[in-house]
């Protein structure tokens, strides 16, 4: 065997070799695509804040309600975000009261560096069919509790289980 035949029998090889992993890998965009359900339509408001910045926000349905994911970072460097949550909202068509989560984003957002972090959270209870908008806000202190209410009987639910990293 000569020189020639054994480049001609590596390239070939080599060349089968990428062309395999082709469909590999078209099959495992496939089932990713296909396992996540794609985003709600609903009209999402983000009321921006001086101190943090919230954006990439979608809304999933959810088994239980709807999923609403996005980033947050701070708006400035000068401008430190001092604690807080986000306060998300889902209007119904047919509902007077909205349904109201607060939650936290994971990670940190302190030191020098401009950096983003994660939320998620998961609003019980909507109807993913009657769902007119979505509502995410920064607010930098603790919600008031509504008058005249106990609190199990008040629309916002605080979701355990979240990150509650310092910043």
């Amino acid at each position: 065997m000569s020189i020639g035949d054994r480049r001609v029998r590596l390239t070939v090889a080599r060349s089968s070799r990428q062309w395999a992993v082709l469909p590999l890998a078209a099959g495992t965009a496939l089932l990713a695509g296909c396992a996540s359900a794609p985003p709600l339509q609903a009209r999402i408001k983000v009321v921006s804040d001086e101190r943090m910045e919230i954006f990439w926000v979608r809304a999933h349905p959810g088994k239980e309600g709807v999923l609403v994911t996005g980033q947050v970072r701070r708006a400035g460097i000068s401008k430190p975000a001092l604690g807080g949550h986000l306060h998300v909202t889902a209007e119904m068509e047919d509902r007077h009261q909205p349904a109201s989560v607060d939650t936290r984003w994971t990670g940190s957002l302190a030191g020098r560096v401009r950096r983003s972090a994660r939320f998620s959270v998961l609003v019980p209870a909507v109807p993913v069919d009657r769902l007119r908008s979505i509502r995410v806000e920064y607010r930098a202190g603790l919600d008031a509790a509504p008058k005249g209410k106990a609190a199990a009987d008040s629309p916002s639910v605080p979701v355990a289980g979240g990150s509650h990293d310092r910043i």
